[in-house]
């Protein structure tokens, strides 16, 4: 095996899919497409089944909107917004384990198992504008620690993909990306570990992924830590090695036979599609200790579970309206940061339109709400144009009368829950019905 293909191995190998240890939180279990850094603790654990997730794809300007007092805001061209199964896992790793070697570690493993990088950064590169301290990249993506130091230094983020085309990554914003000649930290290891520099195909710090280069050389050294290299034997989208000894399906597991995993060559999807998966991982350091913000996105296997957040009939629609004079619906979904219904909503414009017709002389009040991820702006937008599209659907399919329904937007202003939990924000995100006289 040569030497740099070995550092890959070893580092992937110590990723591992393995039970839950007895300190870590209650409830709490590795998500087997990640695994954990061998000795680490889950210290914070959420896992909901139909949530959204806001994503770095770019350096992020913190001091803008700490200037605005906007810091939710999640609709600048530096976040990726998607849908879909989310998990959180923050943890805490053993003495002795740097955030190099933790991020280099993930990666590898992800890596192996085909996932590609779309972007990543360490330290300052993560940031842009007036605040570039390392602290202020933990407060953003990690926003349920209550340690603003966890974070403190030697950052490491990077975003990765599987069956996700990288070619359609959404234009880079106007702000700098990563500049070879500006001055780096002395004591942080740059991500490449080559004395030669990065691969041309790396995808390094503060940079953004590119396509692959169809032309490698089955012959040449492989970059442990390159996003794209698939010559035969390397560990990499799409390649298996048979040298590396892991649990059945965890990461570094030996070929297609033993991980139910595509490839992302084989079934990519435009970035930011539901149909992809997502992992971002987020490392830092404070004195000594190092953690580690793991964030998941699947896609939805089924109908998401419906809880207290119940999909109701056109009777119990009346019942409700005549009690309370109001309904929220939780039935209609929308394409992220869009006010496109996706196709499941059909059912619920099904009960909203047999209401309807069953009371000629009802009129109602479409309201949108979402919850508080982004600016106050944005959202109202974006809630009152998502009322328009529930209304132009049942003009449209259903022939109701457009005098009777006047959509409108709240935005977060009215929220039933707290905005702080993924259940609350679920929770939020809904269209009311509002009986009018």
């Amino acid at each position: 095996m040569r030497p740099l293909q070995t550092l890959l191995v070893l580092a992937a190998a110590t990723v591992v899919a393995c039970p839950g240890l007895a300190d870590d939180v209650a409830g709490s279990a590795d998500n087997p497409l990640v695994g954990r850094f061998t000795g680490a603790s889950i210290i914070y654990y959420t896992a909901v089944a139909d949530d959204e997730a806001s994503l770095l794809i770019a350096p992020h300007d913190y001091g803008a909107l700490l200037n605005r007092n906007a810091l939710a805001d999640r609709s600048g061209q530096e976040w990726l917004n998607v849908e879909g199964k989310v998990t959180r896992i923050r943890y805490e790793m053993a003495p002795g384990h740097g955030a190099l070697e933790v991020s280099k570690s993930y990666r590898a493993a992800l890596e192996a198992k085909g996932f590609a990088v779309l972007f990543e950064c360490a330290d300052a590169a993560c940031l842009t504008g007036s605040v570039t301290d390392d602290y202020a990249l933990g407060l953003q993506l990690d926003s349920d620690n209550s340690d603003s130091m966890r974070y403190g230094t030697h950052v490491r983020y990077f975003l990765a993909a599987l069956n996700a085309d990288v070619t359609s990554m959404p234009p880079a914003p106007d702000t700098p990306m990563f500049d070879p000649g500006a001055p780096t930290d002395p004591n942080v290891a740059p991500m490449d570990s080559t004395s030669a520099g990065p691969s041309p195909d790396m995808v390094g710090p503060g940079t953004r992924a590119t396509a692959p280069d169809a032309q490698t050389d089955a012959n040449e050294s492989i970059d442990p830590f390159t996003a794209f290299d698939n010559a035969p034997g390397a560990v990499g989208p799409g390649a298996a090695n048979p040298d590396v000894a892991a649990d059945p399906g965890g990461p570094g597991a030996p070929g297609p036979a033993s991980t139910p995993f595509v490839t992302a060559a084989a079934a990519a999807a435009p970035v930011g599609s539901a149909s992809a998966i997502y992992v971002a991982i987020l490392v830092g350091e404070d004195q000594g200790l190092t953690t580690a913000f793991v964030e998941i996105v699947e896609p939805l296997q089924a109908a998401p579970p419906q809880g207290n957040i119940t999909v109701v009939d056109a009777a119990q629609m009346a019942a409700q309206l005549g009690d309370n004079g109001s309904v929220n619906i939780y039935g209609l979904h929308f394409d992220t940061n869009s006010a496109t219904l996706q196709p499941d909503s059909r059912p619920t414009l099904d009960q909203i339109s047999q209401l309807l017709q069953s009371q000629p002389q009802l009129r109602l009040a479409v309201i949108g709400h979402t919850d508080n991820r982004g600016s106050q702006s944005y959202n109202m937008s974006l809630s009152s144009r998502r009322a328009q599209s529930v209304v132009a659907a049942l003009v449209s399919d259903y022939g109701i009368d457009s005098s009777r329904l006047q959509p409108s937007g709240r935005g977060f202003s009215q929220p039933v829950a707290s905005n702080d939990t993924d259940e609350g924000r679920a929770q939020n995100r809904r269209v009311e019905l509002v009986a009018l006289p």
